[in-house]
């Protein structure tokens, strides 16, 4: 391959990085790996992921791309909370934590 075309697809390839990049700011490492991991070995079939907060407190939560998934809420150190909707029911699993007042939701990363 000639020099021109290798650092033309290196450009692209380092512009293609930080645009993804400008589109998770402070998304915690374990919350990436579970988007960018395909569902079959073990990762989420994620379709947007928001960050809350409420009381001064952050939280990650992550929308499953179908309809009888939970979504799912994180804490900022990645420890699993609930599903605070989502399912069969659409209600989740029922064992979130009260989050009292305001939540202030962020979208910081979508799928294409």
């Amino acid at each position: 391959m000639p020099t021109h075309q290798l650092i033309l697809s290196f450009c692209l390839l380092l512009f293609a990085g930080c645009e993804k990049d400008r589109c998770e700011p402070d998304l915690p490492a374990c919350v990436k790996e579970l988007i960018e991991q395909p569902a079959t070995d073990g990762g989420i079939d994620a379709r947007a992921v928001y960050r809350w907060e409420v009381e001064g407190a952050t939280y990650f939560y992550v929308e499953q791309e179908c309809c009888d998934r939970f979504n799912l809420l994180f804490a900022t150190d990645c420890t699993l909370l609930c599903a605070p909707d989502g399912g069969i029911t659409g209600r989740g699993e029922g064992d979130c934590p009260d989050l009292d007042g305001d939540i202030e939701r962020t979208l910081i990363w979508e799928a294409e």
